[in-house]
């Protein structure tokens, strides 16, 4: 079984292979990545208040494995599991190592590579202690919690599209609107 370590670099090498392949800039990936992100934190943020009181009225009838589920389902699948190693973590780390190597510093290489498994570790705790967090901030705080992870996985996608657009208007169409004059 693979580590999600080793899914994230097989994916990234895969993926930077099929850009080369395909001609897409680096900059489209950006912003593709990025509004696939604020895509997420959107539904994040918004829920699914059909679904919410659905699983409000299950919860009511439920024993605590079923509760334990329920919360897994509800945090982990749809939150964790897409900013793990979903296509934003991916875009992520394909975006930051290629502009470590435009720049040819390794010393950002290997801080990417620390970032990626401090944060992974972090993931590993926070998951851990799923139970405990829900005991100490209820289910209300964690819904707040959620939808303000959510606003910040958005605001950082549309970082990603402001940053790409930019970068497409100073590298590509002004040297071309320029030449023209």
């Amino acid at each position: 079984m693979k580590t999600i370590a080793e899914f994230i670099a097989d994916s990234a090498v895969l993926e930077l292979l099929t850009l080369h392949f395909f001609g897409i800039t680096l900059d489209a990936f950006r912003m593709a990545g990025g509004i696939l992100l604020l895509l997420m934190g959107i539904r994040i943020v918004t829920g699914n208040p059909v679904q919410a009181a659905h699983e409000m009225k299950e919860q009511v009838h439920m024993s605590s494995l079923g509760e334990a589920k329920s919360v897994y389902r509800q945090i982990v699948i749809p939150f964790a599991m897409p900013l793990l190693v979903g296509p934003g973590v991916i875009a992520n780390l394909i975006l930051y190592s290629t502009e470590s190597e435009r720049i040819g510093k390794t010393s950002l290489t290997l801080g990417l590579i620390g970032i990626t498994i401090g944060v992974g570790a972090l993931a590993f705790l926070i998951l851990l202690s799923g139970r405990f967090l829900q005991r100490l901030v209820g289910t209300i705080g964690l819904g707040i919690l959620t939808r303000i992870l959510g606003l910040l996985v958005a605001a950082i996608g549309m970082q990603f599209v402001v940053t790409g657009t930019s970068d497409v208007i100073i590298h590509t169409i002004a040297p071309e609107i320029l030449k023209g004059h």
